[in-house]
């Protein structure tokens, strides 16, 4: 913050008291100035909260506010580096002085560092703070200490509160990781288990459906053996029974062991027996001559 105060008192001092033709012509330079607007634009984040465009109004309007900023605002200008939860009210733990009240509405640096020091449940009121907050806080405990000797082992303990808090937050972000990095585990465990059972469903449908094929390939092997095994002229087979005495029941016994059903073996028979004659051509007709 001293750095940021001491360039913009610099500011005041080169371009506060500029009147007339001199004044515009340092409104011209801001346009034109691609160093001086970034001066501008640093200064404007820093002590009024917001940020500068290349807009000639916005500039102009932007250096007319940091030329008017008092020694007193500069100090209690808020700090873009902290920020407090709303509604927030921190009053001073060590001397209870009323001009240590931390707000939302008073933040600066040397405020913020002075509650985080010496309050130990401050940091958690804190919205924002700098990454460089242990760097800040012990420039500021160097400076603090020397006008509060007695308070010496107090700020290291507030340092340590400090510390220590930050440790357990690293500590909670990991615990969280750890905890999303087993979830993700068990997942991936789950999975390789589904594909494995997926893998073995299609196995035993391979194995059945090459067990239905040899199945399939046996029966048509045996319905050929049938074919080839039933006579040819079963008729003949019949007849040569009946004249050998046997009737229909003697010779479906004797066709027992055969492929042959006892329907076809007892339609042979009734061919055999019972033929069927041919038709017989039609005479010429009866009768003699006159």
């Amino acid at each position: 913050m001293t750095d940021m105060l001491e360039r913009l008192r610099a500011y005041q001092s080169k371009y506060g008291s500029l009147k007339g033709e001199a004044y515009r012509a340092h409104t011209l330079e801001l346009e034109k100035n691609p160093a001086l607007h970034r001066e501008v634009d640093e200064l404007s984040r820093y002590f009024l909260n917001k940020s500068v465009s290349r807009c000639g109004f916005c500039l102009i309007e932007a250096d007319l506010a940091l030329r008017r900023i008092t020694e007193q605002q500069m100090k209690n200008v808020a700090h873009p580096d902290y920020e407090l939860r709303a509604g927030t009210l921190l009053h001073d733990p060590i001397n209870k002085e009323f001009s240590k009240i931390l707000t939302p509405r008073n933040i600066t640096e040397d405020l913020c560092l002075y509650h985080i020091a010496f309050n130990k449940d401050a940091l958690s009121y804190f919205t924002r703070v700098p990454e460089d907050l242990n760097a800040r806080l012990e420039k500021f405990m160097v400076r603090y200490g020397k006008e509060m000797p007695d308070k010496d082992m107090e700020i290291k303990k507030r340092q340590a509160q400090v510390l220590s808090k930050q440790i357990e937050s690293v500590k909670a972000e990991l615990e969280e990781l750890n905890k999303k990095q087993i979830e993700l585990n068990a997942k991936l465990d789950e999975y390789s288990k589904a594909m494995e059972a997926i893998h073995a469903i299609l196995d035993s449908a391979s194995a059945e459906e090459k067990t239905e094929e040899k199945t399939e390939e046996k029966t048509e092997e045996k319905t050929e053996e049938k074919t080839e095994e039933k006579p040819a002229d079963i008729d003949t087979e019949v007849k040569e029974f009946i004249d050998a005495g046997m009737d229909l029941e003697a010779i479906k016994e004797a066709y027992a062991d055969s492929q042959m059903s006892a329907g076809e073996i007892e339609e042979a028979y009734n061919r055999v027996v019972n033929p069927v004659s041919e038709t017989p051509e039609k005479g010429a007709k009866k009768g003699g001559s006159k």
